[in-house]
C-alpha cells in the first residue's frame, strides 16, 4: 500500500494494517512513513505530530534497524538537518544496500546540502535499484526541475506516467513541468487528467496556479477554493487562495481572511518543523501581503540561511523584499534564482512582478532566454 503513497485509500489501508500490528520498531518506522504520507495528502499538522511520535518509538525500540534509520533520516530532513539525514540514510544503506527508500532519502539530503553532482548520482542509483517503480523517476524529475533541467524533468515524469498510468501525482508533476516550459494548455490537460482520476488538492492547486499565471484569476480562485476544501488544514493553499482573490479584485476583507487562515496554519506547522523552508517562505509571503513586512523579512531570511542556493527560496525572498519596497534587493534575489534554474517564463507571467517591467535589470533578466 505504501508504494502508492499518492493514493489516500492506499495510505489509509496501510495505516489500518500497521496500527493493528502492535508494538515493534519496524511497525512504528512504517507507521511514521504512513503518517507522513497522510500529512502530505491532507496537509494537516496532526499527522506530522503522529509521524514524529511513531519515529521516536521506533528509535527507542531498535535504533540500528535499517527501516528505523531510514525513518529517522526522513524526520531529520523535515527538521532541516540534511547532514544528519544523510548520515542516517548512509547507515541504513550499510545495513540494507538495496533500499530504494534510503537511496532516495540520501539523494534528497545531498541535494539539500548543495552537493548536486552527488545527489544526481544517488537518484540514478535509486532508478538502477528499482527501475520499474514510478516514484524513482518522479523524485529524479523533481530534482531536475528544481535545477532548471526542464527537458530532463519532462523525460522523467513521462516515465513515471508510463509506469503508473492511474497515478494522479505523476500527471500533476507532468503538468507542472509543462507549465514551467510555457506549455500551459498542455499543462491544464494533464492537471485535468489527474483530477478526472481522483480530485486532489495538489492537482487543483497546480491548476489554479496555471490559471493565475494566465491572468484567469476567477478560475484560479475556484480551483484554489476546491483545493482548500479538500485540505482545509493546508496553509499554502489558503495563501494561494488569498493571492487569487486579491488579483481577482475581491474586497480586502475577503483576501485578508484567507491570508490570516494561512498564517495561523503555517505558524502551527512551523512549531513542529521550525527549519522547514517551504513553511518559512510561505509564511513570509502571507505576512508580507498583510503588511507585516518586518516579520516577513525575518522569516524569509531564516529560510535563506538554511537553503541559500534554492531557487524557490530565492524567488520567495524577492517577492517579500519587493512587497516592502526594496526593489534592488528583490532584483538581486531574482537574478540569483534564475542563475540556479528558476523558470524565466514563470517570472514573465507572474503578476506580482509587473511593477518591475520598467526596470532595466528585470528586462535583461527575462529577455535572457526564450519563454
Amino acid at each position: 500500500h505504501l508504494r502508492r503513497y499518492d493514493n489516500v485509500a492506499d495510505v489509509d489501508a496501510a495505516i489500518r494494517i500497521l496500527e493493528g500490528l502492535g508494538e515493534g520498531a519496524e511497525v512504528h518506522a512504517a507507521l511514521a512513513r504512513a503518517y507522513l504520507a497522510k500529512r502530505t495528502i491532507t496537509g494537516e499538522s496532526a499527522w506530522l505530530e503522529k509521524a514524529l511520535a511513531a519515529g521516536r518509538k521506533a528509535a527507542a525500540a531498535d535504533p540500528d534497524l535499517a527501516a528505523v534509520l531510514e525513518t529517522r533520516g526522513r524526520i531529520a530532513l523535515l527538521e532541516g538537518k540534511p547532514a544528519d539525514a544523510a548520515d542516517e540514510f548512509r547507515a541504513a544503506l550499510r545495513r540494507q544496500p538495496n533500499s530504494v527508500d534510503a537511496e532516495l532519502g540520501l539523494a534528497k539530503s545531498l541535494e539539500r546540502m548543495g552537493r548536486t553532482a552527488d545527489a544526481e548520482k544517488a537518484y540514478r542509483k535509486a532508478i538502477e535499484i528499482q527501475p520499474g517503480w514510478w516514484s524513482t523517476y518522479s523524485h529524479q524529475g523533481v530534482f531536475r526541475q528544481v535545477r532548471g533541467d526542464l527537458d530532463g524533468a519532462l523525460e522523467s515524469f513521462k516515465a513515471a506516467v508510463r509506469l503508473s498510468p492511474d497515478n494522479t501525482r505523476a500527471y500533476e508533476n507532468l503538468g507542472n513541468v509543462l507549465q514551467l516550459l510555457g506549455r500551459r494548455s498542455e499543462a491544464i490537460s494533464e492537471y485535468s487528467r489527474s483530477i478526472a482520476i481522483r480530485p486532489t488538492a495538489t492537482a487543483l492547486s497546480n491548476l489554479g496556479t496555471c490559471y493565475f499565471y494566465l491572468g484567469r484569476y476567477g478560475e484560479a480562485a475556484d480551483a484554489y477554493e476546491r483545493a482548500a476544501a479538500l485540505q482545509p488544514g493546508n496553509g499554502v493553499l489558503w495563501l494561494n487562495f488569498g493571492d487569487s482573490l486579491r488579483w481577482k479584485g475581491e474586497r480586502r476583507p475577503a483576501w485578508e481572511a484567507a491570508y490570516r487562515r494561512a498564517i495561523e496554519l503555517l505558524e502551527a506547522d512551523l512549531a513542529l518543523t521550525p527549519r522547514d523552508t517551504e513553511v518559512l517562505t510561505s509564511l513570509a509571503l502571507a505576512l508580507a501581503w498583510t503588511g507585516r513586512h518586518d516579520q516577513a523579512r525575518q522569516k524569509v531570511d531564516e529560510a535563506l540561511a538554511l537553503e541559500p542556493q534554492d531557487p524557490n527560496v530565492l524567488r520567495y525572498a524577492a517577492l517579500v523584499y519587493l512587497s516592502a519596497g526594496d526593489t534592488a534587493k528583490a532584483l538581486g534575489f531574482l537574478e540569483s534564482a534564475v542563475a540556479r534554474g528558476y523558470s524565466v517564463s514563470e517570472l514573465r507571467h507572474d503578476p506580482e512582478l509587473l511593477r518591475l517591467k520598467d526596470e532595466a535589470r528585470f528586462a535583461r533578466l527575462t529577455g535572457a532566454r526564450p519563454g
